[in-house]
């Protein structure tokens, strides 16, 4: 069992229309330099290039929060892919191992120097195959 240090909700991202805080939320996350390393492009997204990729994907992302607060999101894409961001200030207190050890099944590429993203998916029980990590 993972140990979680914070109460949490999941709930679908809103439409574009209904949702621009989580469109914002999710702009403002990826765009912090923390997150971007560990991303494939590591590029600054222009808003409104990202509008156009919400708009896409809202229905594939969860948004977690606490108390009404957004904590980060978690994305299913296509083939299973998961992709999980957390706020600087929320993560290493088991959040992430936690929403990824309710997951049935999926997939995530991680670089081997993320060593605490390597830590959530191992403690929710996804094993290695090669640089994929499967449950």
């Amino acid at each position: 069992m993972v140990k979680c240090d914070i109460s949490y909700t999941l709930r679908p991202a809103f439409s574009s229309m209904r949702g621009m805080n989580d469109s914002f939320n999710i702009f403002d996350l990826r765009n912090q330099l923390y997150v971007r390393k560990i991303c494939f492009n590591s590029d600054k997204i222009e808003f409104y290039n990202h509008s156009f990729w919400y708009r896409d994907n809202y229905k594939k992302i969860s948004i977690i929060e606490s108390n009404k607060v957004f904590l980060g999101y978690i994305r299913l894409d296509r083939d299973n892919f998961v992709n999980i961001a957390i706020l600087k200030k929320f993560q290493s207190k088991g959040l992430a191992s936690d929403i990824l050890s309710k997951m049935d099944n999926g997939f995530a590429v991680v670089f081997d120097d993320n060593l605490a993203s390597i830590k959530a998916f191992m403690r929710a029980g996804f094993k290695p195959v090669g640089k994929l990590y499967k449950k």
